[in-house]
């Protein structure tokens, strides 16, 4: 009992950590990114993108959630990505370069299955 209330606290500073120290990444910011470097990579088929939260994280750096689908409604094809973002080189929020590419990688084997 006392772990799940210390994990349940410690997810509460973070999330009052984020905000306070300066706004976190939202998610309109994150998949205007993420489509963007998708249309430049030209993955070979149309990928929509949704966000799916930001999970850890401090000031400068978190981990955000992106959801890339494909297909016709009846048999969409989804992946889960997992993207760093910081703030410490522009003062904005990005997506990590290393990063990028996994939403590429995803994108471009999404749309060969």
């Amino acid at each position: 009992m006392g772990t799940n209330f210390r994990a349940v606290s410690l997810s509460a500073a973070l999330v009052l950590l984020l905000v306070g120290c300066g706004r976190g990444p939202s998610g309109d910011e994150l998949v205007s990114q993420t489509k963007r470097t998708l249309s430049e990579a030209s993955p070979g088929c149309m990928i929509d993108v949704a966000f799916n939260g930001v999970g850890e994280g401090d000031a400068d750096n978190a981990y955000a959630a992106i959801r890339l689908e494909t297909g016709p409604a009846g048999g969409r094809r989804s992946k889960d990505v997992e993207v760093l973002v910081s703030n410490w080189k522009s003062g904005r929020w990005e997506i990590q370069q290393d990063d990028a590419t996994r939403l590429v990688n995803a994108a471009n084997k999404l749309c060969r299955n």
